[in-house]
């Protein structure tokens, strides 16, 4: 009989100490992704210039460069990416995207797709194109 009263005494003690570690991860809250935001300016050429259209964005995470991460620059149904440096920092040349295009404004995307410690984000800047003027 005392036995048996072991066995009632003990299961619920090993039930109880397997589930407190699974009710503890349950209940734990979730890493927080680090939000982040794109800087990038508009853009503007002379048309026939032959000046190359250049595309310059940082990527930052409360005002700290984010380096080794990709941001894609969209234009014209054209998509194009680049891996920040150690500054953060992309370049991107646009200009063989560009020659066939008529002065105008022109839409362009930057995005990070985000990863497991970085949140998304996006910006939109514009390429203007100018009409050259005779001198």
């Amino acid at each position: 009989m005392v036995t048996c009263l072991k066995n009632y005494v003990l299961l619920p003690l090993i039930v109880l100490c397997l589930a407190i570690p699974l009710l503890l991860l349950a209940v734990s809250p979730a890493t927080a992704l680090k939000p982040t935001r794109i800087e990038a300016n508009n853009i503007t050429v002379t048309y026939g210039s032959g000046a190359p259209i250049i595309v310059e964005a940082r990527l930052l995470s409360d005002n700290t460069s984010v380096p080794g991460r990709e941001i894609t620059v969209s234009i014209l149904g054209h998509t194009l990416s680049a891996t920040t440096d150690e500054n953060g920092e992309i370049s991107v040349d646009l200009t063989g995207y560009m020659i066939t295009v008529n002065p105008g404004v022109y839409e362009t995307s930057l995005s990070f797709s985000g990863d497991s410690e970085y949140e998304a984000s996006e910006k939109t800047v514009y390429l203007t194109i100018e009409k050259a003027f005779p001198p």
